[in-house]
């Protein structure tokens, strides 16, 4: 989930919830397969639950109970079987462990209304959240009001030895604790019976008992409202005391056990039981307890074994998640951690094949092939050199989008349906019923796509759930482009322009413009008559910074076209021809800064923006050099979109930045209109424009 809400959490709870339940009742079960094994194998199993019930996220293995049960990760570690996005589906559904149980469940939710603003299972969310939340706090009270009464009774104990304490007014013995554990003894105990109990309470401190009930503790607390984790804590218990009995008759011998069960009888009498608190857990259960004594034999070396290969076993059986039929794939919005490799090198190296208009090599070493065998050229030839239709709502009035190549506005993605169940349609209106609103669905051969670079078209095939997860990243955005092409009613293709997209970060292809020949043929003027009539040459530079075996002049112009103050930067060839014209204005839509550099023995033009408006803006840079015709040969550029609905992240951003950095850091200024104001000094600008100094931007996005 994108953003941490009350109802995403308790979603994810509930899932965590169901994936534990199906385990709990697999342990219950297991402990009749080890019934006659030594107890700590089934405590081990309970490890299990609670990696289970604490942990969202576990590893994929081809053999998993889950997985035969039918059940299918999302793509990032978790058993979503209720998806966070529904709340908002038109027709909400759930996708039980036990899909028998599907129909009923999904029969009672109620379905989606487009005449209303909230959903109704909106509301039910929302209810739920906080009741799940007041449970929450019941059980952290009932912990506090307990934990002050023990502290209150324990002001009385007096402290004999090392960490054992005694208290005068008698009870069952107990460990309190958890950094530092502490066992507590009643008085009036036989010297035979301290040491079996001693013995018992110091094998629940060495195997970190105290931690692990404290842990049980605190997933009782989150799934309160589950019946069977209040059974798996109870029986959890049962066998880490039984465990621990074990252990003392393996270490005195077998000839204890009368004893021994005798102690447990005489502990239990007429004594006071602490209850109900994590930290101090004492003897409970002990009929139960005595009969597991009695019957206890020291097992074998083969039983014990055996015993540990199907504990072993069944621990990794429970512990895993479904292997995906699609591999691993690594998450597109992860950040902090590697991208893939075409990221590695922010900066572009651009090529100085002279004459030749080869395309230079961009950020991180070229056009490199990403996916299976999908390229940026490829991608370009189904999507970038096709016209890509808008859906309308004449072109869904009967039910169905025609097959072509749409530019879809998702506004909400159905996970569990696997599709788009609303979206932006020109022309449509509030007096559509929902039942109008047709379902696009991708089909189960759809290929996705999208572009893994920030600054370069870099087009490769990626998993469904790597899709969906790109598509959950923007779900708080007002809607999400995404390029899809139908055949038979079902989505065949679909590609997203970046994967980057919510966090603003676009590839920006560079778009000629040619504004001072524009104003100059508006003027009834060629370039060079208009720049004498209202420019004056400020500044001129001899540079190779285009595809042509020769070096150009790179000319800077300031001047008043009668619009305020601006100024062009032009390059010319060496026989005259204007093979670039670049233009700066002090107004705010002009503001522009344009530089010179050299990266790896290659000269390059820059170009940066940056609009700051204190809640939203933008900062983007292109990279290029003129061919030989004069036409503009892009070697990188890339745009950074901000505002409250945009996700920040600092390692993202950071990344940005440092391939801003690379070219800044080889360039320096020849023209600048930021803040309105013409500057044409050659200064370096990459302080200017660091990471340090743009970063502020986050205050203003949610944060990731």
């Amino acid at each position: 989930m994108t953003g941490w809400t009350l109802e995403g959490m308790l979603i994810e709870i509930l899932n965590m919830s169901l994936t534990a339940s199906v385990v709990i009742v697999a342990v219950l079960a297991a402990r009749l397969l080890l019934r006659r094994a030594p107890r700590i194998f089934s405590y081990a199993l309970w490890a299990v639950v609670l990696f289970r019930l604490l942990c969202p996220v576990s590893f994929s293995a081809p053999l998993s109970l889950l997985g035969a049960l039918q059940n299918e990760t999302d793509g990032r570690g978790h058993m979503e079987y209720i998806s966070q996005d529904i709340g908002y589906e038109r027709t909400p559904t759930v996708e039980l462990p036990v899909g028998v149980a599907d129909g009923p469940v999904n029969a009672s939710l109620p379905a989606g209304n487009d005449a209303t603003s909230v959903n109704p299972l909106q509301i039910w969310l929302y209810a739920g959240a906080r009741i799940w939340l007041l449970g929450v706090a019941g059980m952290l009270a009932y912990s506090v009001v307990s934990m002050c009464r023990l502290k209150k009774r324990l002001t009385a104990a007096v402290r004999e030895r090392d960490c054992i304490y005694r208290l005068p007014d008698g009870g069952t013995p107990f460990v309190y604790g958890v950094l530092r554990p502490r066992i507590y003894l009643p008085s009036g105990l036989s010297e035979e019976e301290e040491r079996y109990i001693l013995l018992h309470e110091q094998t629940h401190i060495r195997r970190g008992d105290p931690l692990l009930r404290l842990l049980a503790w605190a997933a009782l607390c989150l799934h309160w409202f589950d019946p069977l984790v209040w059974l798996a804590f109870s029986y959890s218990g049962r066998d880490m005391e039984m465990s621990c009995d074990e252990a003392v008759i393996r270490v005195m011998g077998g000839g204890v056990k009368k004893a021994y069960a005798e102690s447990l009888l005489a502990c239990a009498s007429g004594r006071r039981r602490i209850r109900g608190m994590p930290l101090a857990f004492g003897e409970g259960d002990t009929g139960s307890r005595i009969r597991n004594v009695l019957r206890y034999r020291t097992p074998g070396r083969l039983m014990l074994c055996a015993a540990a290969a199907v504990c072993i076993a069944l621990a990794l059986w429970l512990a895993a998640n479904p292997a995906s039929s699609s591999g691993s794939p690594a998450l597109a919005g992860e950040t902090g951690a590697e991208t893939d490799a075409s990221q590695e090198n922010t900066g572009a190296e651009a090529e100085g094949a002279e004459g030749t208009g080869e395309s230079a090599d961009t950020a991180g070493g070229g056009q490199a092939e990403t996916g299976e065998g999908v390229d940026a050229a490829e991608t370009d030839a189904v999507f970038g050199q096709r016209e890509l239709l808008e859906v309308t709502a004449e072109a869904l009035a009967d039910g169905a989008l025609p097959d072509g190549s749409y530019l879809v506005r998702v506004q909400s993605f159905s996970e569990s349906r696997r599709g788009f169940d609303r979206y932006l349609a020109d022309g449509w209106d509030a007096e559509h019923e929902p039942e109008e609103y047709p379902f696009l669905a991708l089909a189960d051969t759809c290929v996705f796509l999208t572009n893994r670079s920030m600054d370069r078209a870099d087009y490769g095939e990626i998993s469904y759930e790597e899709f969906a997860e790109l598509m959950r990243q923007g779900e708080n955005q007002y809607y999400r482009q995404v390029a899809c092409e139908l055949q038979g009613g079902r989505i065949v293709r679909a590609e997203l322009d970046s994967e980057w997209y919510a966090f603003g970060i676009f590839y920006e292809p560079l778009y000629p413009e040619d504004s001072v020949g524009d104003m100059a043929e508006a003027a009834d003027m060629t370039v060079e008559e208009f720049l004498a009539e209202f420019y004056t040459l400020d500044s001129e530079e001899t540079r190779d910074v285009s595809d042509r075996a020769e070096e150009e002049t790179v000319e800077v112009y300031v001047g008043n076209a009668g619009d305020g103050d601006s100024g062009v930067a032009l390059v010319r060839s060496a026989d005259g021809m204007i093979l670039d014209t670049e233009w700066a204005h002090t107004a705010r839509a002009g503001w522009n800064n344009l530089y010179v550099g050299e990266l790896d023995g290659t000269a390059y033009l820059l170009s940066v923006t940056v609009e700051d408006r204190e809640t939203y803006g933008a900062y983007g840079y292109q990279v290029w050099r003129p061919d030989g015709a004069g036409e503009p040969r892009q070697i990188a550029g890339s745009s950074l979109s901000w505002n409250s609905d945009v996700l920040y992240n600092e390692n993202v951003f950071r990344q940005w930045a440092d391939g801003l950095a690379v070219y800044l850091e080889n360039s320096h200024l020849i023209l600048g209109s930021q803040e309105g104001v013409i500057r044409t000094e050659k200064v370096n600008e990459a302080d200017r424009w660091s990471y340090e100094s743009l970063r502020g931007y986050g205050a203003y996005c949610r944060k990731n």
